[in-house]
């Protein structure tokens, strides 16, 4: 109840007494995870990194203990959105004429990437995190054609930044294919979706607006989105946090 209610301090000691009863404790873990990632992005910016930190140590508790395939997939999805958060807060910190070249040369944003990918080939049944490597290959891959230069600083020939942004551009190929057809976005295989799903709405709209060139055809998919999740606030700040 105090997890859900946001009380957040309370939710936290409360979990931190029952992590010391059973400190490999799957379901204590997780819940501190999530506590102290929402503590570092509603807290003082100056308590982030130590909320993050705190975080992480608790998500890798409980994907030590993670029995199954959801379980783990949850657990790396955890830590991908704490990589994410550091890689915004790197860019948006940084200068606005070098911001591009922040976001780009980040290394949170690599660990983001790795984790979502992780997260979905566990479950490739989880649109959340296969939205999200689909989203931060999207990115990565146009800031290496904004930055071309500072995309091959990372590499020791041009030769090989190029090969792994063309693997990289065939993984998203790869990923955004598979979401469409688990969507029901495919054109050839339309597979029935739940239309009271209000992730699977949201994830629909980002798979359209990641995988097209049509505006008018985004803003369709999310209007609909939008009319449908309209009385979830939870699923309406989630997709705004990207």
């Amino acid at each position: 109840m105090l997890f859900r209610s946001t009380a957040l301090r309370g939710a936290q000691e409360t979990f931190e007494a029952l992590r010391r009863t059973s400190p490999d404790d799957l379901h204590a873990n997780f819940r501190l995870g999530t506590i102290y990632q929402k503590l570092a992005t509603e807290g003082p910016v100056e308590q982030r990194d130590e909320w993050l930190t705190r975080s992480d140590q608790a998500i890798r508790r409980a994907l030590d203990a993670a029995s199954t395939p959801q379980q783990r997939a949850e657990a790396y999805s955890l830590l991908g959105s704490n990589a994410k958060t550091r890689w915004i807060a790197d860019w948006r910190e940084a200068p606005a004429a070098t911001r591009l070249e922040a976001a780009l040369g980040s290394a949170h944003l690599a660990d983001a990437t790795q984790a979502y990918l992780a997260a979905y080939a566990e479950d490739l049944g989880s649109f959340y995190p296969g939205v999200n490597a689909l989203s931060l290959l999207t990115m990565q891959r146009l800031l290496a054609e904004r930055c071309p230069d500072a995309w091959e600083a990372n590499f020791d020939d041009p030769e090989r930044a190029r090969a792994v942004l063309a693997d990289q551009a065939a993984c998203e190929k790869r990923i955004g294919a598979a979401l469409q057809l688990a969507l029901g976005l495919d054109p050839v295989v339309p597979v029935p979706h739940d239309e009271e799903d209000h992730w699977a709405a949201l994830t629909r709209a980002d798979v359209v607006l990641l995988t097209t060139d049509r505006p008018r055809r985004v803003e369709a998919e999310y209007r609909k989105a939008a009319a449908r999740v309209a009385d979830d606030a939870f699923a309406l700040s989630a997709v705004r946090r990207g």
